[in-house]
């Protein structure tokens, strides 16, 4: 495979990238594909919708049925008229196409000297592009748990400096400035969350997000409006993140969601925060837990219809600490889920230590079985006995903190326009960098999303006692290494 010429000391040539860019495209072409799609952990366990119609070109359209006909019922044998026809009523939803990207490069100079060695060259092409491929393997894996507002976390309190190395404060759990000047939307998912997914060199937009309509009010980083924050350095605490010193977070004010950037637009116009995926938070909810402008599920106010809210049980609302859940709460929200939907749910999906409160719970009740999802993830795990159902533990270290999801897979549709591949410009997968550097790029991406067409076949138990789901195991900083 050699694709730069050996006696090349000059600037590679666009010729000699030619061929770079061909085995790029010959040996990662379906690698990346089967890389990303099979090492998703969360993303595997959906089965693709293969039947699902593309209008317009922007979303997918799903029928979904909403009443059905009422005209049966007894009559007298004379003197009243036999029933009107009625029919069966249909809404449907709309599951917006989202375009996921990821992107790296070489440089000139790591090119020119592994030009002379083939195996040099495909080790440097190994790191750029397996490490794109795995980075962008996690961020996705964050984004299907989360919400269309591509929220990470929310501002509890900043420091009072302009400028310097300004540290935003993420505190965990209940707080008196949650999103939007005190209310508590935020509390369950985004407070609980901390800096969890926050790391070195992210680049962010923080902003005051409208609770009623999504509009976002950006807080401005640097003299020139739309340029990220960017993170400082690795978090030592869930309670906070530094911000590179040259930035000036004056205008950071508690309740401010710290969402990724540019997820929504250039950052400089009204932008609205419901451009990125549609995550487990967003699609498992009756409409309680998420902010107004996350009402709508797929186009279709959910707060109206029970028929298109999920089952939650929110065992922290009240006065007092949040309450632990127990073997009863399991039951019932099974029950409650089979009630509303006439199905139960496949599995349950948590985090590690969800897992192991569950065991605590059912110890006279479990077992390790092998299962396979309709995605293609096989694996031998925990399964619980409620009722008449045997429920397997799913455990994805990215899943909300002290939350239980409990999902019905034949109702959760992966919606695909084009799956992960390596993007060709002009026939190419390499194009020169555009900031002027010697720097030659590649790019993945991916179009589609994911959607439910059916609300009420899942449920969720959320916000459970602490000392019952001890997220980071008795450590006081984040344990996910990104």
């Amino acid at each position: 495979m050699a694709v730069l010429s050996t006696g090349s000391t000059n600037f590679p040539t666009t010729g000699t990238f030619t061929g770079l860019a061909a085995a790029m495209k010959e040996v990662y072409g379906d690698y990346v594909y089967d890389q990303l799609s099979q090492e998703t952990t969360l993303y595997q366990l959906f089965a693709e919708a293969t039947d699902t119609q593309i209008h317009s070109g922007r979303v997918f359209v799903e029928a979904i049925h909403t009443a059905r006909n009422r005209s049966a019922g007894p009559r007298p044998e004379s003197g009243t008229a036999l029933p009107a026809a009625k029919t069966q009523t249909y809404n449907r939803f709309e599951i917006p196409i989202r375009r996921y990207h990821a992107a790296g490069g070489f440089s000139a100079q790591t090119l020119l000297a592994s030009a002379r060695d083939e195996g040099s060259l495909v080790r440097a092409m190994d790191v750029e592009v397996n490490g794109a491929m795995n980075d962008m393997k996690l961020e996705l894996e964050v984004d299907l748990f989360g919400r269309p507002d591509a929220a990470l976390a929310v501002v509890e309190l900043r420091d009072a400096a302009a400028g310097g190395n300004s540290f935003i404060n993420l505190e965990p759990g209940d707080n008196a400035h949650e999103f939007d000047g005190g209310q508590a939307d935020n509390k369950n998912y985004l407070a609980m969350a901390g800096s969890r997914f926050l790391s070195k060199g992210l680049e962010l937009d923080i902003g005051a997000v409208n609770a009623d309509t999504g509009v976002i009010t950006y807080r401005t980083s640097a003299a020139v409006a739309g340029n990220p924050f960017v993170v400082a350095s690795n978090p030592t605490s869930l309670q906070g993140v530094s911000i590179e010193g040259d930035q000036d977070a004056s205008g950071i004010v508690a309740g401010d969601l710290v969402m990724r950037h540019r997820a929504h637009g250039t950052t400089s116009g009204t932008d609205t925060a419901t451009n990125g995926l549609y995550g487990l938070e967003y699609l498992i909810d009756d409409g309680s837990l998420l902010p107004a402008y996350l009402d709508k599920l797929q186009g279709i106010d959910r707060t109206s219809d029970t028929a298109l809210q999920s089952v939650v049980l929110n065992k922290g609302q009240g006065a007092g600490a949040a309450e632990a859940f127990d073997e009863g709460d399991i039951i019932n929200i099974v029950y409650r889920i089979e009630e509303a939907s006439g199905t139960y749910p496949d599995l349950i999906m948590t985090t590690r230590p969800g897992q192991k409160a569950l065991y605590d719970l059912f110890s006279d009740k479990v077992r390790f079985m092998p299962q396979e999802f309709p995605g293609g993830f096989k694996g031998e795990l925990l399964t619980v006995n409620v009722g008449n159902k045997n429920l397997p533990v799913y455990v994805s270290k990215h899943c909300a903190y002290r939350t239980l999801y409990f999902i019905n897979l034949s109702k959760m549709k992966r919606y695909i326009q084009t799956d992960f591949h390596l993007a060709e410009e002009s026939g190419s997968v390499l194009e020169r960098s555009s900031t002027g550097d010697d720097t030659w790029v590649f790019r993945i991406r991916w179009h589609g999303n994911v959607g439910t067409v059916q609300p009420n076949a899942h449920g969720k138990i959320v916000d459970m006692s602490e000392t019952q789901m001890d997220q980071t195991f008795g450590a006081a900083t984040p344990l996910i290494s990104f």
